[in-house]
């Protein structure tokens, strides 16, 4: 049985997420490093029906403003991309 490999999530990182949380109740969140972590950036997942009907660049404006509003502007140089779905295109269903 091959062993998975756990990743400590920087402080920026889980302080993000707890945001996001916040701010999208039940959501479902994802963080993972980019190029396996090396230089601190990562790339962050979250799966919400808040995002019915919400036009992508819209998700994009919602998502990005918590990151602006939490974490400092170095902080936010190491989040390369956020991917904002709603649960039926997470399933591919949309």
């Amino acid at each position: 049985m091959a062993q998975q490999k756990v990743i400590q999530l920087p402080a920026f990182v889980t302080t993000l997420l707890a945001a996001l949380e916040q701010r999208f109740p039940g959501c479902d969140l994802d963080a993972e490093p980019i190029n396996g972590g090396d230089r601190g950036n990562y790339r962050v997942a979250i799966v919400t029906d808040h995002f019915r009907e919400v036009d992508l660049m819209s998700r994009q404006k919602l998502v990005w403003a918590v990151v602006e509003k939490v974490l400092k502007r170095d902080e936010r140089l190491h989040v390369l991309g956020i991917l904002t779905l709603t649960p039926k295109e997470f399933e591919g269903e949309e």
